[in-house]
């Protein structure tokens, strides 16, 4: 494996030395939407910038970042205030973790990238451009994963400051915290149902409940009747741990045709999952992970750069990075190295996620059918290497991972549902069907140097138009008029008889 040390001045967000021919940096995302998208050129904050040397004022930005970042993990709640000069006012809490059936069955269609607004006609229309009644919010957060986390963060920051509101939350693990485990049964939600009633389904309190990651951290809440709105938005299927409950199955399927309660999937293979296994439930609009990173990344880059020797294994423009986990070792970097084909290794936890793979090229093995990381990479135009779906399943169950586990998945359903193969997205990605292929030299690596950067451009142009779709679809569920009461459907019966 080779390797390239350099410093930190490569980063714009610590400025430095002269700027590579394809170092970029961002401007305000908002005000660059709003101009739409240059004609060939990607969007605006999508352009080269020259940059001169400014040690002295990059040291004095750096001990502001990190006066902030102290000040910013000194509150309990998260939030953001559309007057806060673009630094959250609160702070992220990082965990320690991390019926009867159809006769026969009627998959919903892929609706792939058709959701996403025209390019022609581009241009970012805020909630209050679009005749939404917006208020300031508080909402309670179920999550107990630091990816989705982030997503929210970005979100309600960023439609905070476009929409001149103030939306905060709370956040807490919910059942998982006291049971510690991914499956959530009956008598488990019933017993936790005391505890999310006072914390979590206050009414006076919240407005709104948003659930992430896995949903059965909302039975106790389901179950009993929570009248606050519910919005789900799911990185796995519906019934993660719960895939032999059937009262779970029953209970999802009567909730999602409640007033309060809405299930927008985080994947186009949720709705076929859900169909496949029998089940009637009712899915608003496909909700993708909007990409947007939060100031988190700066900070965890600012963390790196202070406790190393400003020493980084940096791939020259185009030269491929492995990221340096046990799985990918087993699946991808281990079978390079038997073949003597050279590559850099990238310690994903280390250095900056997002900000320090920007403009890389990735070479992945895929572990899910959507990841948040997925999109946070492409907003930073990193280009992903990854296996055909013929590789893919030559690699076997272990390297498939979860995504192996969910039943009937054939090459037709990857290319319309899953991300990594979807037809609409394949032109943002370069695909290997041997390891040979990634040899220096090869036909691809050749194709990978001559087109990278148009790839880049392409990538750039599908992330701003999906980053303004996410942000309007969770505008419409913010301050929709379903999202103004507070009143449980009134086909709920609770397990538990309580009084609000």
């Amino acid at each position: 494996m080779t390797s390239n040390p350099i410093s930190l001045k490569r980063f714009p967000s610590f400025g430095g030395a002269k700027p590579s021919k394809s170092e970029y940096e961002p401007v305000d995302q908002d005000e660059a939407a709003t101009a739409g998208l240059r004609e060939n050129a990607g969007p605006a904050w999508y352009q080269p910038v020259r940059r001169r040397n400014k040690p002295v004022v990059w040291l004095l930005l750096g001990s502001l970042v990190g006066l902030l970042y102290i000040i910013v993990h000194s509150s309990n709640s998260v939030g953001v205030s559309s007057a806060a000069l673009g630094v959250p006012a609160g702070t992220e809490k990082l965990w320690a973790l991390g019926t009867p059936s159809r006769s026969s069955f009627a998959y919903p269609p892929s609706r792939g990238a058709s959701y996403l607004v025209d390019p022609a006609n581009f241009a970012a229309r805020t909630a209050v451009d679009r005749g939404l009644e917006v208020r300031d919010l508080h909402l309670h957060f179920l999550n107990h994963h630091f990816g989705t986390h982030s997503e929210l963060l970005a979100l309600t920051r960023t439609i905070s400051k476009r929409n001149n509101v103030k939306i905060t939350f709370d956040e807490s693990m919910g059942v998982f915290n006291k049971y510690r485990s991914m499956t959530t049964t009956q008598a488990q939600a019933n017993d936790y149902w005391p505890t999310a009633l006072k914390k979590e389904c206050d009414t006076q309190k919240y407005d709104m409940l948003v659930v992430g990651d896995t949903m059965p951290l909302v039975r106790p809440h389901l179950q009993n009747c929570c009248p606050l709105p519910i919005v789900t938005s799911l990185t796995t299927r519906f019934d993660w741990g719960n895939e032999n409950d059937k009262s779970w199955g029953e209970l999802v399927q009567a909730a999602s045709h409640w007033s309060n309660f809405r299930i927008h999937p985080n994947n186009l293979l949720e709705e076929w999952h859900a169909a496949r296994k029998g089940w009637d439930i009712k899915f608003y609009d496909y909700l993708p992970s909007s990409g947007i990173p939060t100031e988190r990344w700066e900070y965890a880059l600012l963390e790196s750069y202070n406790k190393s020797n400003n020493t980084y294994m940096q791939p020259h423009d185009n030269e491929f990075v492995v990221p340096d986990t046990v799985r990918i070792k087993e699946c991808l970097s281990s079978k390079l190295d038997k073949l003597g084909i050279k590559y850099h290794g990238w310690q994903r936890n280390k250095y900056g996620g997002p900000l320090g793979l920007t403009d890389r090229v990735l070479a992945q093995v895929p572990y899910q059918s959507n990841t948040m990381s997925l999109f946070e990479n492409l907003h930073q135009r990193v280009t992903y290497l990854l296996p055909t779906m013929r590789l893919f399943a030559e690699l076997g169950p272990d390297c498939a991972a979860r995504l192996e586990k969910v039943e009937g998945l054939t090459p037709e359903v990857m290319e319309n549902r899953v991300d990594w193969w979807r037809k609409d997205l394949q032109h943002l990605f370069y695909y290997f069907d041997s390891f040979e292929e990634l040899r220096e030299g090869s036909a691809l690596r050749q194709h990978v140097e001559a087109t990278a950067e148009a790839k880049r451009v392409a990538i750039a142009n599908h992330m701003i138009r999906q980053r303004e779709y996410v942000l309007q679809q969770w505008e419409d569920i913010f301050f929709g008029d379903w999202a103004k009461v507070k009143k449980a459907d009134p086909s709920c019966v609770a397990d538990i008889p309580w009084s609000p």
